[in-house]
C-alpha cells in the first residue's frame, strides 16, 4: 500500500492535532504569562505603598531549621492551619523591611499562648526566642517596633519571662485585663527509685562522668550533689540572661528588674507603674495606630484632614510577616529569571576562558533530632548513612568552598556520632571549611560531630556540652516474678548471651566488661575534642565529666568560638573560606515525597510512638527535663527502655 504524506497531513486527525498544539502553545505562552504577573504582584505586594509589618506570634511558627524546602504534600496537607517560617527565612524578611521604604513599622503580637515554644517558659528554647530577638532589635534600631500582648502569663498559669524578654525589645502593651506573669525559672524533679524499688524493678547504669544525669531520676532518690550544682546553674545562666537582655532594652538596672519579677505576678496597671511597660492598650488599638502611621507615612496630607477610618480600611496597611516573606521569594524568583540571559552569556564566556575561575559557594546543612546509627528513614532524627551521604554530596560540588551546620541535637547513637564526626573531618582535611551553628540544644553527640570544625557558633542560651557518655539497661526479673511470672533461662550459645537481657542482672564480669568499654568511649571524646577544640586533655576533661553548660559558659570555657546565630556562622564561613560577602548560600538536602511521609506517619500511628512520647513528657514535666530532653530520646522511644550506648 502506497503512503500518501499530503492524504495525512489533510486528514482530520492531522488538523485536530495542529489545533491541540496550537491550543496547547497559546495556553502555555498564556500560563506563563499570568505565572510571571502573579510572580510580579506578589513581588510589590499588590497595591501596597505603605504598610506596617504585623508578626502575630499565635499564627507564625518561627521553627529553629535553616528551610522548609522539600516539605511534602502531605505535611503541607497534615499542617494545622498555623504558618510556618524558618529561622533564616524569618531574620531575611525582618531585614528586608528594616530597609523597605514601604514599611513604616512592625507590631508583634500575641494573645498569650502561642506554639512556638520559645515563648513557653522552655529554657532548652532559649537560643531560638535570643535568635528572634536579636532581629527585631536590629528593626526596632531603625523604625518603630510596638509589642501588642493581651498577656504575659494569665494569672500566674505560666510563665511569661521568656515572651516578655522577647517583646522588651519593642515598646511594650499589653491589655487592661491582662497581667505579667514572670516568676522565674526553678527546678523540681521527681525521682523514682522507691517506686521502682517497690516494684522490684532495678536499673543499671554506667557513665562518665558525675555530672552525665540523664537518668538520676530512675536511679537515685534525690538530687545527687553534681545534679543539683548543674541544673542549678543552667537555670541561674538562662534567668541571668533574660535578666539582663530586658535591663538593656529597658534602661533599667538589673536589679530592679529582678525586685520586679521577684513580686511573681503584676497587673498592667502594676507593670506599666514600675516602668515595665510602655502602655496598657488593646492589640487592636496599637494595630490601628500603626495602620495610621503607615497612612501617614504614604500620604501626609491627605492623611491629616481625612476623616476616622474604619477597621476594614485601616487593615489595608497592615501585611502579615509570611505574606511579605512570599514577596521576597518571589522577587527573587523574578530575579534568577531576568538574570537568564546574562547567566547564559556569563558560562558561554567561561567555555571559551576556561582558566577564569567560578566564584565560590557556601553549602548549608541541617542536621536536627537525636542521632542514629544507619537510616531509620525518619524526619525528625539524625540518620548517620543519610548525613554521611549529604556531607559527601557537600564535599564533591566543586563550587562549595565552606558548609555551615545547623545542628540541634541532643546526642545519641555513639557508633553513629562517630561517622558523622569522621565525614566532617574528612571535609575540613579536603580544604572545606565546616563552621557550626549550634541551635536550641547542640549537646552530647550533638557536641561530638561538631568538634572537627573550624569554627563553632553557639547563641548564649544554646544548651551545649554534655562530654560524658550513658549506658543503662532494666531488670524487670523481680517485678515480674511479683505478677507470677517464671522466667525458666534456657542454654546460652555463647557465654555473654544474655547481656542486654532485661529480665537478667548483669555478672561481675560483665560490669567489668561495659565499663572497661565505656571508659574507653569516653576518652575517645575526650580525645577528639582536645585535639577538635586546641585544648589540652588537662582542659578537655575539666570541662566534660558529662556537664552540659549554657552558650555563654561554653565560650567562656573554650568550647565554642564566639557567640552569634545562623547568619553569624555563614557570615564567618565565607571569611574563612576567602569569599566575598555576596557568596551564594546553597541548600544541601533530600527531597521527600508524598508516599514516604505518609508510611511514615502511620508507621509512628501503628507502633504508638507519638503516645509514648507524650506519656514520658507528662511524667517528667519540663523543668525536670530539660537534662533529660537533652540525652534521654532514641528514636522517638526513652533510653531507659533499650539498653544502649548513648552520648
Amino acid at each position: 500500500m502506497e503512503f500518501d504524506l499530503g492524504k495525512v497531513l489533510k486528514s482530520k486527525f492531522a488538523k485536530r492535532v495542529a489545533r491541540a498544539a496550537r491550543t496547547t502553545a497559546i495556553l502555555g505562552a498564556g500560563g506563563s504569562l499570568l505565572g510571571y504577573l502573579s510572580l510580579v504582584h506578589r513581588a510589590e505586594l499588590g497595591d501596597a505603598t505603605s504598610f506596617y509589618l504585623d508578626f502575630n506570634v499565635d499564627e507564625v511558627v518561627v521553627k529553629n531549621k535553616t528551610d522548609s524546602e522539600g516539605q511534602s504534600a502531605f505535611k503541607k496537607l497534615m499542617g494545622n492551619g498555623k504558618k510556618t517560617m524558618t529561622l533564616l527565612a524569618f531574620r531575611e524578611a525582618i531585614e528586608k523591611a528594616k530597609n523597605d521604604p514601604r514599611c513604616s513599622s512592625l507590631v508583634l503580637r500575641s494573645s498569650g499562648t502561642s506554639e512556638n515554644k520559645w515563648l513557653s517558659g522552655e529554657i532548652s528554647a532559649t537560643s531560638t526566642m535570643q535568635e528572634v530577638r536579636s532581629a527585631l532589635a536590629g528593626f526596632a534600631g531603625a523604625k518603630p517596633a510596638y509589642a501588642a500582648f493581651s498577656t504575659f502569663g494569665e494569672l500566674g498559669t505560666s510563665n511569661g519571662l521568656q515572651a516578655f524578654t522577647l517583646a522588651s525589645v519593642c515598646r511594650v502593651s499589653i491589655s487592661p485585663s491582662g497581667h505579667m506573669s514572670i516568676p522565674g525559672y526553678s527546678s523540681r524533679a521527681p525521682f523514682f527509685r522507691d517506686l521502682l524499688d517497690k516494684w522490684g524493678i532495678e536499673f543499671y547504669i554506667v557513665k562518665r562522668n558525675q555530672y552525665k544525669n540523664a537518668l538520676n531520676n530512675l536511679t537515685e532518690r534525690g538530687y545527687t550533689r553534681a545534679h543539683r550544682e548543674a541544673t542549678e546553674h543552667l537555670l541561674g545562666s538562662i534567668f541571668e540572661q533574660c535578666v539582663r537582655d530586658i535591663s538593656d532594652s529597658l534602661g533599667m538596672a538589673p536589679a530592679m528588674v529582678k525586685k520586679q519579677v521577684d513580686k511573681g505576678v503584676l497587673t498592667a496597671r502594676e507593670a506599666k507603674e514600675c516602668g515595665l511597660i510602655h502602655d496598657i492598650a488593646w492589640c487592636s488599638e496599637v494595630m490601628d495606630r500603626a495602620a495610621m502611621e503607615a497612612r501617614k507615612a504614604a500620604a501626609p496630607l491627605k492623611a491629616k484632614a481625612d476623616r476616622e477610618l474604619t477597621s476594614k480600611e485601616l487593615d489595608k496597611y497592615r501585611v502579615p510577616l509570611p505574606k511579605y516573606a512570599d514577596a521576597i521569594k518571589a522577587r527573587a524568583t523574578l530575579d534568577r529569571l531576568h538574570s537568564i540571559p546574562g547567566e547564559m552569556w556569563r558560562k558561554l564566556g567561561r567555555s571559551l576562558n576556561p582558566g577564569k575561575e567560578e566564584e565560590g559557594a557556601v553549602a548549608l546543612l541541617t542536621l536536627n533530632g537525636p542521632i542514629l546509627n544507619g537510616s531509620s528513614g525518619g524526619s525528625k532524627s539524625i540518620d548517620s548513612s543519610k548525613t554521611v551521604r549529604l556531607l559527601r554530596k557537600a564535599g564533591s560540588m566543586k563550587k562549595v568552598k565552606a558548609v555551615v551546620l545547623r545542628v540541634n541535637s541532643p546526642g545519641g547513637s555513639v557508633v553513629g556520632s562517630d561517622e558523622i564526626h569522621h565525614a566532617i573531618s574528612e571535609l575540613e582535611a579536603s580544604g572545606k571549611r565546616v563552621v557550626i551553628s549550634m541551635g536550641d540544644v547542640c549537646a552530647s553527640g550533638g557536641y561530638y560531630i561538631s568538634a572537627p570544625a573550624s569554627k563553632i557558633f553557639a547563641m548564649p542560651g544554646t544548651l551545649t556540652g554534655s562530654i560524658g557518655v550513658i549506658m543503662g539497661k532494666l531488670n524487670f526479673q523481680g517485678f515480674l516474678s511479683d505478677l507470677g511470672v517464671r522466667m525458666d533461662p534456657g542454654r546460652n550459645f555463647g557465654k555473654n548471651a544474655g547481656l542486654m537481657s532485661q529480665t537478667m542482672a548483669y555478672t561481675r564480669a560483665q560490669t567489668k566488661q561495659i565499663n572497661h568499654l565505656i571508659d574507653d568511649v569516653y576518652l575517645e571524646f575526650l580525645s577528639k575534642v582536645s585535639s577538635g577544640r586546641g585544648l589540652s586533655m588537662k582542659m578537655a576533661k575539666k570541662v566534660a565529666n558529662g556537664r552540659v553548660w549554657t552558650g555563654e559558659d561554653a565560650y567562656r570555657l573554650g568550647l565554642v568560638d564566639a557567640l552569634g546565630g545562623l547568619e553569624d556562622a555563614i557570615r564567618a564561613s565565607k571569611e574563612v573560606a576567602g569569599l566575598g560577602e555576596n557568596a551564594k548560600v546553597v541548600r544541601v538536602k533530600e527531597e521527600t515525597s508524598f508516599f514516604r511521609d505518609f508510611g511514615q506517619a502511620l508507621k509512628g500511628v501503628v507502633s504508638g510512638e507519638a503516645l509514648l512520647d507524650y506519656a514520658v513528657s507528662s511524667l517528667f514535666g519540663y523543668d525536670v527535663g530539660v537534662m533529660r530532653e537533652l540525652e534521654s530520646q532514641v528514636n522517638g522511644r526513652p533510653a531507659m527502655l533499650e539498653p544502649a550506648f548513648l552520648f
